[in-house]
């Protein structure tokens, strides 16, 4: 006979909880107030990956008094018109 082997083990401290309740009985009973039994199963499972993309805009304008031109610079880390960032 074969012996079964569990990898996982059910934990006590749960990220999210989800009650799936019996609301009534065929016959129109409303049930969600009656105790009964909870059954539990528990799912382990990864955040799902998933790429963010930041703009980053840099603003030039002429003052209108001086007419001289002001503008901002982009971060120390970010040289191309397109790049990767640290994460990747």
């Amino acid at each position: 006979m074969l012996k079964k082997f569990n990898i996982l083990e059910k934990i006590e401290n749960l990220d999210e909880v989800i009650d799936i309740n019996v609301h009534s009985c065929i016959y129109g009973c409303y049930l969600s107030d009656v105790a009964g039994e909870i059954h539990t199963r528990q799912m382990f499972d990864m955040p799902v990956i998933k790429i963010t993309v930041t703009e980053f805009r840099l603003h030039e304008v002429e003052c209108p008094n001086c007419k001289k031109v002001h503008k901002t610079e982009f971060p120390e880390d970010v040289k191309q018109p397109v790049q990767y960032g640290i994460n990747m």
